[in-house]
């Protein structure tokens, strides 16, 4: 569940040089993705902004995610900006199926790409699962250690393209232009995800704080062990702070995330 949310949103940047290389496999009808859209303005970097998210699976309340710009500093000697989040269930679903996790991105401030990426969750209170991703080449290639039940699998993959974490992915959600329309590929759990969204008008919709006049924007995804096409929906503000009021995922199970508290600023 902790990564269905996050996959939903993703990124982009420059595209890398280098040899040719296949983009992931995809199912008969979504497009292989071989060039990623383009950020139209610089990663968010405003040092404590939170964002809080509930939670709903076929509209069932089952808890929250939460998102911080944590802090600035430097990775191998590259400026970079971290950003994390956090889900926690809420008691009653955590008595039964106990799940929680959390994630950290490390993405460099110069070119706006990750760097290093952790997941760690829990999953029906008995699969501990962790995953630490190293990014290089303008994130064209990710050296992935997944750890499930004290079992480790390495793994190292090459894009076409500038590939990222699902948590960077929230983050290039809101700087990808307004008109956006395109592909992105995203690396997550050791699965390459392909997902082509574009623009679909705005919407008014309901937030804490009333009615929003957003931006309404509509997704298909899928990875490179799947024959099956995933269809996401996302509502960001038209304030400059590109705020992502809404988002739902249409699967087996309806699954929707709905802000609920937003802090700029510490």
């Amino acid at each position: 569940m902790f990564i269905l949310v996050m996959t939903l949103f993703f990124l982009t940047a420059t595209k890398p040089t280098g040899l040719p290389v296949a983009p992931p496999k995809t199912p008969e009808g979504l497009p292989s993705c071989t060039q990623v859209i383009k950020p139209s303005q610089s990663m968010p970097e405003t040092i404590g902004e939170t964002l809080r998210y509930l939670i709903d699976v076929d509209g069932l309340s089952i808890g929250t995610i939460d998102f911080k710009i944590d802090k600035k500093g430097t990775y191998k000697q590259i400026p970079v900006i971290d950003y994390k989040s956090l889900f926690r269930l809420d008691p009653l679903v955590a008595a039964v199926i106990g799940i929680e996790g959390r994630a950290a991105s490390l993405v460099a401030l110069l070119d706006a790409t990750p760097q290093k990426a952790m997941t760690r969750y829990k999953r029906s209170g008995k699969d501990d699962i962790s995953e630490d991703i190293e990014f290089t080449n303008r994130g064209a290639h990710a050296q992935s250690v997944r750890t499930k039940n004290r079992e480790t699998k390495n793994e190292t993959r090459d894009f076409p393209d500038t590939a990222i974490d699902s948590l960077t992915a929230f983050y290039r959600m809101r700087v990808l232009p307004k008109d956006m329309k395109g592909c992105a590929l995203i690396y997550i759990d050791q699965k390459a995800y392909t997902m082509w969204v574009e623009a679909k008008g705005e919407e008014q919709i309901q937030t804490p704080v009333g009615l929003r006049l957003t931006d309404r924007y509509y997704a298909r995804y899928s990875f490179d062990q799947s024959k099956i096409i995933r269809e996401a929906w996302g509502w960001l503000s038209q304030t400059p702070e590109r705020v992502p009021y809404r988002a739902k995922i249409v699967g087996h199970y309806t699954l929707e995330a709905r802000v609920h508290l937003y802090i700029p600023k510490e």
